[in-house]
């Protein structure tokens, strides 16, 4: 539940988990009360430690238009694909926030 809310663009969801027991019956009930919070929306993209031309070949798979709900899984499977192209010794990822707007920041550490 939470993973399809983060497709939405709400980052900060949260639910928590309330059980209750029957004791009349064997049964345990699993109670998740979800609180979406804000949702959040593609602001922009950006990629460092990559060429030019890498750079374009990126922005072309990216699949999210600014002012779109930020989805997170989208961003990870845009990574797995970045990652089998740029020959880069490490991948690092920042969310950079401004109100509800994200910056999705990518940094290549190319390969010596």
């Amino acid at each position: 539940v939470l993973k399809e809310l983060s497709r939405d663009g709400y980052l900060r969801p949260y639910g928590p988990l309330k059980r209750e027991f029957d004791a009349a019956q064997p049964e345990l009930d699993l109670l998740l009360d979800v609180v979406k919070g804000s949702q959040f929306l593609f602001g922009k993209l950006t990629l460092e430690g990559v060429t030019n031309k890498q750079d374009a070949a990126l922005r072309k798979k990216w699949k999210l238009a600014p002012g779109a709900p930020f989805n997170e899984v989208l961003s990870q499977e845009f990574l797995r694909e970045a990652a089998g192209e740029i020959e880069a010794t490490s991948v690092a990822t920042e969310i950079k926030l401004d109100g509800l707007s994200v910056e999705f920041i990518v940094r290549f550490q190319a390969k010596p």
